[in-house]
């Protein structure tokens, strides 16, 4: 795996925890409940890539009160970069993720939370090689990230999201709608 976006995630995961003190918030900033939609972009790095691949992120959810929530979330790459065709042994290359999760918040102010993700859904490959077409297949998917509420109705986040069996990371900058 490429040490490059381990360390930008670890610098941005440091940098956020700093500005987490800085902020100071007004008890009981955000609501209680409200749905949300989110909608971002990020970095993918995959089992068969050296390089990390453009992904775009969307979500819709429920935020039952500060600390549970559940969405519904999707990433795809961008412009997938297949492996060379092989008729021995085809390689899959990720494609896109569709699912749902429950989401836990520990809120660190009224205006910033420190989130994990559990949840599972369906991972589509594709291949190169000459008759191999696409596979569709279960994964689960766990996550951690951080989440700043800038205004009542306006949030970003900063997350990073594991597929298990797939064995592709996601880091995701996303802009969050609240109503």
């Amino acid at each position: 795996m490429n040490p490059i976006p381990t360390r930008a995630a670890i610098l941005a995961v440091v940098t956020a925890l700093g500005l987490v003190g800085a902020a100071h918030a007004e008890p009981g900033r955000f609501p209680v409940n409200y749905f949300q939609v989110g909608i971002g972009g990020g970095l993918a790095a995959t089992n068969l890539s050296e390089t990390n691949q453009g992904t775009t992120a969307v979500m819709v959810g429920y935020r039952f009160n500060p600390y549970w929530g559940v969405q519904a979330i999707g990433f795809k790459i961008n412009s997938v970069s297949h492996q060379p065709s092989n008729p021995g042994a085809p390689y899959y290359d990720f494609e896109h993720f569709y699912g749902v999760q429950v989401v836990g918040f520990i809120p660190a102010t009224p205006y910033w939370d420190i989130y994990g993700e559990l949840g599972g859904g369906q991972v589509h490959t594709s291949s190169l090689t000459p008759g191999a077409g696409s596979q569709d297949k279960g994964d689960v998917l766990t996550g951690v990230g951080i989440r700043w509420q800038m205004t009542d109705h306006f949030a970003m986040s900063l997350g990073a999201t594991r597929l298990w069996d797939t064995r592709v990371t996601n880091g995701t900058l996303r802009a969050e709608f609240n109503f």
